[in-house]
């Protein structure tokens, strides 16, 4: 039998074991997840590319995108002045390629913003209130604007929770009647993190502007399509972030505010609150 001084070493070295083997474990699980996941080269990412495509094309005018809101009624919510800012769903979506399923993320943006559709596209649309408005790192209005009113935008944020994003997205858009559509589908990820497109859509209703917005997300880090549910929340989370920036940098245009880099700054730290 051991005296009571022999046992606390050998608890001691019990419990290290213990702790030892289980940091062991989880890095031992990691590596063979690393090891068996398929390579980035694997990935067939213009095939992704062209899916997405196919989603999001057929929104680009008013109808097609009423008849989307139509068959995903249950992720639009109808938004009102009493219901302004619901929380944004974010779901999974498979699209096939060959014999191969591919899960994309699909979020689903609604607003009611009391301002007229021409007050929220002036600010939407221009980047050069992107950083302080959306909170990024570094400035998004880094390339002229061309003659048929397209741009491209630079995105660099840390998101928390994921890691540092850096990609380019090409923005086009015009009016349909008192509708406004525009499009943004990325053009380079320079870190190589996902594929996106995006499509958003403004229509007045009442004293005010519905703003809707359709963005589709496929993960190229490994980690992310094993973890899609972390991403989505974060992704959800990021979403309502920049819904309540906008509504609240429209709304002081609306009462009479000039729109302004410091407007679009005061708005994003209100909606981090």
């Amino acid at each position: 039998m051991l005296s009571k001084g022999q046992e606390r070493p050998l608890a001691l070295l019990a419990f290290t074991f213990e702790a030892e083997y289980k940091v062991v474990s989880k890095m031992n699980l990691l590596i063979t997840l690393f090891l068996f996941m398929p390579a980035r080269a694997s990935i067939p990412v213009d095939a992704i590319s062209e899916k997405m495509a196919k989603i999001i094309e057929p929104l680009e005018s008013q109808e097609g995108f009423r008849k989307f809101v139509q068959e995903h009624s249950q992720e639009f919510f109808e938004v009102s002045e009493t219901n302004a800012l619901p929380q944004p769903p974010v779901e999974d979506y498979i699209i096939k390629i060959g014999a191969e399923s591919y899960r994309l993320g699909m979020g689903f943006r609604s607003i009611y913003i009391l301002a007229t559709p021409k007050i929220v596209v002036s600010i939407v649309d221009d980047p050069q209130y992107f950083q302080a408005l959306y909170g990024l790192d570094k400035p998004a209005d880094i390339f002229q604007r061309r003659p048929d009113g397209t741009f491209d935008g630079l995105v660099f944020k840390l998101v928390p929770g994921v890691e540092t994003q850096e990609y380019i997205l090409h923005y086009s858009s015009h009016w349909e009647d008192s509708a406004w559509i525009q499009r943004a589908k990325q053009i380079k990820d320079e870190r190589n993190f996902a594929i996106r497109d995006n499509i958003k859509y403004l229509f007045p209703q009442g004293t005010g502007t519905v703003f809707r917005e359709v963005s589709l997300l496929y993960p190229l880090r490994w980690w992310a399509r094993l973890f899609p549910s972390k991403v989505r929340s974060v992704t959800s989370h990021e979403l309502a972030k920049l819904n309540a920036a906008i509504k609240c940098a429209a709304e002081k245009v609306q009462l009479g505010s000039t729109m302004s880099v410091e407007i679009a700054a005061t708005c994003h730290k209100e909606a981090n609150k």
